[in-house]
């Protein structure tokens, strides 16, 4: 295997280049001829992991009547956000996630997606604060994504749980889930940096263009400050022999738990479908997971290490996804305003899906909604005809 990577390692460093872009994606390939015989490596996504430079990455040009966009390239200026102490900061960000409260497409929004999580909870009845809530935390999120030192101070809570893990000699898989915080960055900012994580499109696209908004700035700060830290990305996409190795060899991984699928359980008091991929890997590969959760409130952000799930003591792969999917169920329902509105809660929740549209996470554009309203009045016009 060591032979195979110092190989590996030789072919990235020329570059190599795939159907995607460089090593994004699972068709990206190389044939190494190894024993007379043609031998097909992963190797963009194995030369990732064992610390070779990710494939670039870089904001697509802007319109130039694309308002939006350039307002971006002026709020997440860090020597803007340098220029306003962190206490200014986050007062302004409440006041403007509380100002957005007062405009009735976000708040219906905002009550659907919190509706969503917390059915079947028995916090039904606090839905309304609580979608309020979840708007101030989503612009504080915001104004913490610009302001990178913020992470070097946020508290990191049972660093002890994960200090046990790493001295036990075992595989150690970071189970996470989707919370508006940020567990890798902080985690690095204490010490903890030998870890490597699967990244999805929104890190890694297919023609290496990222949005030229908010979103494409916001991925673009993300991948310098966390490989920055030492943290290595790895494309995401038949990575499941690679995250093994990995492991075997003493990598700490972080995985999200909260991930749609098709393995039934029960998160957060309702029927949920998961990824069954995290528990199978900690099973095979005897693996600590621990639980590690950013909830963001109106103080600031925090990291909590929770109690690990040995496989050792469960019933097999089942037994673990069961476990983690209660343990982030709690979580889920103690920071319902915390959840990061992705859209990922709908797949989860499929039976409970029909009462909530895709459009309270992804709400649509003018460009969208004009072309809507120019079909929904073409068959009247026909029609008066």
């Amino acid at each position: 295997m060591r032979c195979i990577r110092e190989r590996v390692r030789a072919v990235a460093s020329q570059g190599v280049f795939g159907p995607l872009g460089w090593g994004v994606g699972d068709a990206s390939w190389v044939r190494l001829g190894w024993f007379g015989d043609a031998v097909e490596l992963a190797t963009a996504q194995r030369a990732l992991a064992d610390g070779a430079a990710p494939p670039p990455a870089h904001l697509r040009r802007a319109h130039p009547l694309d308002v939006w966009a350039h307002c971006a390239r002026l709020l997440t200026s860090e020597r803007l956000h340098r220029c306003i102490p962190d206490r200014v900061a986050r007062s302004l960000a409440r006041a403007a996630g509380r100002a957005r409260w007062l405009w009735p497409p976000a708040r219906r929004r905002a009550i659907g997606r919190v509706s969503l999580t917390v059915a079947g909870t028995g916090r039904e009845k606090d839905i309304v604060p609580l979608a309020r809530e979840e708007l101030v935390i989503r612009t504080l999120h915001s104004w913490f994504i610009w302001r990178p030192w913020i992470a070097a101070n946020t508290r990191l809570i049972g660093r002890h749980v994960l200090d046990e893990a790493l001295a036990s000699r075992r595989p150690v898989i970071l189970a996470s889930m989707h919370l508006t915080g940020d567990c890798a960055g902080v985690l690095a900012q204490h010490g903890y940096r030998d870890i490597a994580t699967v990244s999805g499109p929104w890190l890694f696209p297919a023609d290496g263009e990222l949005p030229p908004g908010f979103l494409g700035r916001k991925a673009l700060a993300f991948r310098r400050r966390v490989e920055g830290l030492g943290i290595r990305l790895i494309p995401a996409g038949g990575t499941y022999p690679l995250l093994r190795t990995l492991l075997e060899d003493g990598v700490t991984l972080m995985l999200m738990a909260d991930l749609a699928g098709t393995n039934p359980t029960r998160m957060a008091g309702k029927v949920a479908y998961l990824r069954g991929g995290l528990a199978r890997l900690a099973c095979e590969t005897d693996a600590l997971v621990v639980p590690v959760v950013a909830p963001v409130e109106r103080s600031g952000a925090s990291v909590v290490i929770l109690e690990p799930v040995d496989p050792r003591s469960t019933g097999g792969p089942q037994d673990v996804l069961d476990r983690l999917a209660g343990i982030f169920g709690d979580v889920m329902v103690a920071h319902a305003a915390s959840v990061e509105p992705l859209g990922h809660a709908r797949a989860i929740w499929r039976d409970d899906a029909e009462a909530y549209p895709i459009e309270l996470w992804r709400s649509r554009g003018l460009r969208d909604r004009a072309i809507a309203l120019r079909r929904a009045i073409r068959p009247r016009a026909g029609r008066s005809g």
